[in-house]
């Protein structure tokens, strides 16, 4: 079969300017399209000192209380092993002048969105009275970060929004006479958006009275 390319919308009987033409076989339209965005916020959050932690093989923080006489007292908290580990994947005060005083973290944290999308389109000339349209659609969307705040503290808690969307449609028109023509269509569509995170082992985090940046890496909620 022979095959010759031009461009959308041209005369498909000439061969200098039609489609994709094989015998009565028409490519009229192939698209592909690609997007790219990266973003950059500023996530400002309050933080444990080193000093507020457990260090070395020892689970006790050490707190002075200071009392209105004057007189201070040392207290030794214990921390289990498991919140200490969890402490310990937090980031250290960076901006003791910020909102938070000494506890006061600050860091640029990336939103990042990508999208490919991919058409194709045929017509088809079955006979003198029959005509096949078709066409494809494929949009693959990977972003945006929907939690730049906890990606902060660690990038593997990053939860990013996904949508793998897909779209095919068939027409047949069948002209019956010079005032009447019959045309049938079926479409389809697949959509499965999703929020899935790199993290699926590590458990959600939250501090009483929210004094610290809560953590929820399992989250995840899929649809189809």
């Amino acid at each position: 079969m022979e095959a010759t390319f031009a461009k959308d919308g041209a005369d498909d009987s000439d061969p200098e300017l039609g489609g994709a033409t094989f015998s009565n076989f028409n490519v009229d339209a192939v698209e592909y399209q690609v997007f790219g965005q990266v973003l950059g916020t500023t996530q400002v959050m309050p933080v444990l000192p080193a000093g507020q932690r457990p260090s070395g093989s020892s689970n006790l923080v050490y707190d002075t209380v200071n009392f209105p006489d004057g007189t201070t007292d040392m207290l030794d908290i214990p921390v289990t092993t498991s919140i200490a580990s969890i402490l310990a994947r937090y980031p250290l005060p960076n901006l003791p002048t910020g909102s938070f005083g000494a506890n006061t973290y600050a860091t640029a944290s990336k939103v990042t969105t990508n999208a490919d999308q991919f058409s194709l389109r045929i017509d088809h000339k079955l006979s003198a009275k029959n005509q096949f349209f078709a066409r494809f659609t494929m949009c693959s969307l990977s972003g945006p970060t929907t939690n730049p705040d906890q990606s902060a503290i660690d990038p593997a808690f990053a939860v990013e929004y996904l949508d793998r969307r897909r779209n095919v449609v068939g027409t047949l028109t069948t002209t019956l006479t010079l005032k009447l023509a019959l045309t049938s269509s079926l479409s389809i569509t697949r959509s499965t958006p999703g929020f899935p995170t790199l993290d699926v082992s590590d458990p959600a985090v939250k501090f009483e009275g929210e004094h610290f940046p809560r953590t929820d890496p399992s989250f995840a909620v899929f649809s189809d």
